[in-house]
């Protein structure tokens, strides 16, 4: 019997699933320190850039979802275009990703807790525990990231329905703010509140370090618009035609692409972006400084919101990745196993312990981990772009339901992206990494090998077994 997902998703839940897995909580309250870093420029534009990469990109995964209805996504992908090697390395830059970005909501919404009902602050911090990157890590708001996790841990074994009948309430409510938010900041806002961009000491060339200010800012963006991919790990579960999945690919991304950039842009106009980088709980602050404390409200409910839609999402994400890898061998098989539900629940189980293990340290080393999943999104969206033309290639005759019509976009998207990320690999650039997130580049390096080697190399099926496994009997006629 077929190891296989229950198909329950329509389009509009996979749609929502897909940019409320985008669209997060992170960047509300950590609009003052990026303002701070990069000017208002550099985080508009860099969103801005982020999202046509992105879109592009998307453009991809939209053929190779509609064309491979199952879950790995990437995975997948990258096992019949090129070899089992390769899927481990995606699939292991995945889990990196998604991890990190469960492990930060987690850090962070204990802070989010004692800024959002103030009453709670003095119980939240009573009890410090450590500081890493000095950000201070206490005791209750420990305890109240890991009751969030662990509450979307228990939704998520109920089926990913249940998941996607929240997801979409969730979802709409946070949209609705995020356009009040936009169009407040914008009508109400001033262009002038705006310029000058960027933070640029006269001695310095003004258009080449906005530039640099805005490539540096791609990276940490990239994570904000990790979740579009969730559509084609969940495409095993949609109940709809494959057309239809790589359109929701295309639409999520826009939509989230869209939301970024105008609540940004409506931020940084409110008031002087300089006075709002001064601020410490990002728009939350900075709508309530300019005089508009309802708005400061709805962004603190974004935050709630997002804090909540961007667990659920990420949580579901990384359990497909493992759950199709144990499927395929690439991880030890129990965590392949479907309960009698049809829910992953070895998969969701290792996912929460996961969150978990990097969560206790803290929000501000949590951003370490951003930047590096940064990094660990943008290689895998390289490699699924050259994974469509490859495939394309391999196998001209395959029926492909949703095809990009124009070729050449997804290319210009990865060789973007390959660019930024190469630049901030390169240690000395002004675009390099900080020291300990290359150290946490080589760990996660070192222990993937060891995982691969262990688990593939000394205990794996064969090439052909494995990929038999990954795309289902209905779907094997493809590798012809």
């Amino acid at each position: 019997m077929q190891n296989s997902l229950k198909r329950s998703l329509s389009f509009s839940a996979l749609v929502m699933l897909g940019a409320a897995g985008v669209i997060g909580s992170g960047w509300i309250y950590t609009t003052s320190n990026f303002f701070a870093q990069y000017g208002a420029g550099g985080v508009v534009l860099g969103m801005v850039l982020a999202a046509c990469l992105a879109a592009c990109i998307a453009l991809s995964y939209a053929e190779l979802a509609a064309q491979f209805p199952r879950a790995g996504g990437e995975i997948l992908y990258s096992f019949i275009a090129y070899n089992k090697t390769l899927a481990f390395i995606v699939g292991w830059l995945l889990i990196g990703a998604f991890i990190s970005s469960t492990a930060f909501y987690m850090a962070a919404f204990g802070g989010l807790i004692s800024t959002g009902i103030p009453s709670l602050k003095p119980l939240m911090e009573s009890i410090p525990l450590y500081s890493i990157s000095g950000s201070q890590v206490y005791l209750w708001g420990l305890l109240a990231g890991l009751i969030l996790v662990m509450v979307f841990f228990i939704l998520n074994t109920r089926g990913v329905d249940v998941g996607a009948r929240a997801q979409k309430l969730l979802f709409l409510v946070k949209v609705l703010l995020g356009v009040a938010l936009a169009a407040a900041g914008i009508v109400l806002g001033k262009w002038a509140n705006f310029w000058p961009a960027f933070a640029i000491p006269a001695e310095q060339n003004m258009a080449v370090q906005g530039t640099l200010h805005t490539f540096k800012f791609v990276i940490p963006a990239l994570t904000f618009l990790t979740g579009f991919s969730l559509v084609s790990l969940l495409a095993e579960e949609a109940n709809i035609s494959a057309q239809k999945i790589g359109k929701a690919v295309v639409v999520t991304i826009f939509l989230a692409g869209a939301y970024y950039v105008l609540v940004l842009l409506g931020t940084a106009m409110i008031i002087p972006w300089q006075q709002s980088a001064q601020l410490e709980f990002g728009a939350i602050a900075t709508f309530t400084h300019a005089g508009y404390p309802a708005l400061g409200y709805a962004a603190m409910g974004i935050a709630f919101l997002g804090m909540a839609t961007g667990s659920l999402g990420m949580a579901i994400g990384c359990s497909r990745i493992i759950f199709a890898m144990g499927r395929g061998g690439l991880l030890p098989a129990f965590l392949g196993r479907l309960n009698h539900k049809g829910v992953p629940l070895n998969a969701l189980l290792m996912t929460f312990i996961m969150t978990i293990a990097l969560g206790w340290l803290g929000k501000g080393a949590m951003i370490w981990f951003l930047d590096t999943g940064g990094i660990y999104v943008g290689l895998s969206w390289v490699v699924t772009v050259f994974c469509m033309y490859k495939i394309r290639r391999k196998f001209p005759n395959n029926p492909r339901p949703y095809q990009t019509k124009y070729g050449f976009l997804p290319i210009l998207g990865a060789l973007g992206a390959l660019g930024i990320i190469l630049m901030t690999l390169i240690p000395g650039t002004s675009l390099s990494l900080l020291a300990p997130e290359y150290v946490i580049l080589v760990c996660w390096i070192l222990l993937g090998a060891f995982i691969y080697c262990l688990q593939v190399r000394r205990h794996g099926l064969s090439d052909q077994e494995m990929l038999n496994q990954m795309l289902g009997e209905q779907d094997q006629d493809h590798q012809h």
